[in-house]
């Protein structure tokens, strides 16, 4: 047996690489803009879009995801519901459910977290700007209570961006455990159980 079945990259932005056993998903996939360098994306089988302005980014040949609803292939189950401007989902695989927020801007009333409200990963957008400031983005995370967060669009030494560092993020959150990775490697079994943990990815 592998010592992890779900490898998750942060490609910058809101875009992430998550590798299951069956598949390769990219979520929001982003074209090079003046400063900012794309993601080099070759492998997809799944391509999911949390909103309208990357629905013409990435691999024509992958499965895209638009728009709210259920979908499922090559053993990846998806549900999408729309907040706003954006589609957030939620991302079953390997026995892990994974929440993917996308460029959330708003924070959800408690009657709209049902979806995401038993996701064992919370990927949450963190820098303000256009989407979810550390205030809000902790609070929201403290709510769903993930057994791991992972914060996307905030600022990294090296990749530019418009948004703010993570460091409002994790000062909110206070005393909780948190591992800074390149990649997040993981299974159902080496998941958290007693609180959460927040890892912060570099970007690839």
């Amino acid at each position: 047996m592998p010592l992890y079945i779900m490898v998750i990259t942060w490609l910058g932005m809101s875009c992430f690489r998550i590798q299951t056993a069956n598949a390769t998903v990219i979520c929001d996939p982003y074209e090079s803009k003046r400063s900012l360098k794309a993601p080099r994306i070759v492998v997809a089988d799944v391509v999911v879009h949390s909103t309208p302005e990357t629905h013409d980014v990435g691999p024509r040949s992958a499965f895209h995801i638009q728009s709210p609803g259920e979908y499922e292939t090559k053993g990846v189950f998806c549900y999408g519901k729309q907040l706003g401007s954006t589609t957030i989902y939620l991302i079953e695989a390997e026995d892990i459910r994974i929440a993917f927020l996308g460029r959330l801007s708003i924070t959800p009333e408690n009657g709209e977290l049902e979806l995401i409200e038993n996701a064992d990963v919370l990927l949450i957008p963190v820098g303000g700007a256009a989407v979810l400031d550390g205030t809000a983005a902790a609070k929201l995370s403290t709510t769903i209570e993930p057994r791991v967060v992972i914060p996307m669009c905030f600022a990294t030494t090296g990749h530019s961006a418009p948004f703010d560092t993570s460091n409002a993020f994790l000062k909110e959150l206070g005393s909780v455990e948190t591992s800074h990775e390149t990649k997040f490697k993981v299974s159902k079994s080496q998941l958290p159980s007693e609180s959460t943990e927040v890892v912060v990815l570099s970007p690839q």
